[in-house]
């Protein structure tokens, strides 16, 4: 449904109007179809937004993917605005250049449970023209999701402090080496560190100690996370037992972010003394669904935390 008519058809756009959608779906999707050489554009409309609102962690993941085109693919993101017609359908809508020619009608949202969740979903071919009359009739009751006037349109949710979740969906992760204090010196934040294999000096990634492990996605499980200052990340748990969360578009942009964080200097070393400056030597995760979660990066003493006490 997703992958082979682009392969099989040379189709150039496909044509997606979902009741729910992750930006974390969207991002792997777009990261397949470029690994096997499709040039196809991608356009979402998202049907439950006008009823139930969006979660901002979802909301900047979509505008960021629409304005950056990962993987030098276009993708565009639609909202059906409040007081219009909830749009609970599922249709996957696959065009060429001499028009549409093959589409998919079903319960699969365009969501990662949707597509390798372990409940049964079922899509069937239906006709292409009925269903791309149908699309452009979608149409009428959105809003592009970078539009400046969005939010007059959509509700977004957002939940952004510790606090306001349980225990059981936090967990704060070591940003340096937990028997020594000191940072990575050639991983984590400092994996870009290697002037000898010509790396970008940026590249980092966060490493995961092995008690979080179940906390996450699985391994190569796209997921989408909000910083406490709004930034949208997508992770994807890498490495040996998926012991690192990566950036997987590109990896300098984690430690970019880290080091502008810190007052750092692009490419810069990051060391210990920079993260008791900042006031803080981890990173806490809080999830609020299996796709979605908040990044809190907040000194200690700004979110009323003692920077000793959890530490230790």
């Amino acid at each position: 449904v997703l992958i082979e008519p682009a392969l099989l058809h040379s189709s150039t756009h496909l044509r997606i109007v979902s009741g729910f959608a992750t930006a974390s779906m969207a991002h792997r999707h777009l990261e397949q179809l470029a690994n096997e050489g499709a040039n196809t554009s991608v356009e979402l409309i998202i049907g439950m937004t006008g009823l139930f609102g969006l979660e901002m962690t979802q909301h900047r993941a979509f505008a960021e993917l629409s304005q950056k085109k990962p993987f030098g693919l276009d993708f565009s993101c639609r909202y059906v605005a409040q007081n219009s017609q909830p749009i609970h359908a599922k249709t996957y809508l696959w065009a060429s250049k001499s028009g549409p020619f093959l589409a998919y009608c079903g319960s699969a949202n365009y969501t990662r449970a949707g597509f390798t969740g372990p409940q049964t979903e079922a899509l069937t071919e239906a006709n292409p023209r009925s269903v791309a009359s149908f699309v452009d009739d979608c149409y009428e009751s959105t809003i592009e999701c970078i539009d400046a006037t969005v939010d007059e349109y959509v509700a977004f949710t957002e939940s952004r402090h510790v606090d306001d979740h349980s225990s059981d969906d936090v967990r704060s992760l070591p940003l340096v080496v937990e028997s020594t204090g000191e940072t990575h010196k050639r991983s984590g934040l400092n994996w870009g560190q290697r002037p000898e294999h010509n790396r970008n000096p940026d590249q980092a990634y966060i490493p995961v100690p092995s008690r979080h492990y179940d906390f996450f996605p699985a391994i190569g499980q796209h997921f989408a996370a909000l910083t406490d200052d709004a930034h949208p990340f997508i992770f994807v748990r890498a490495q040996e037992r998926g012991k690192a969360l990566h950036t997987p578009l590109n990896n300098a942009e984690l430690g970019l972010y880290f080091r502008k964080r810190l007052g750092l200097q692009s490419g810069e070393y990051v060391t210990r003394q920079h993260l008791i400056d900042y006031g803080r030597t981890d990173v806490t995760f809080i999830k609020i669904d299996e796709e979605n979660f908040l990044m809190d990066f907040r000194p200690y003493n700004e979110a009323e935390h003692n920077i000793e006490g959890r530490q230790a």
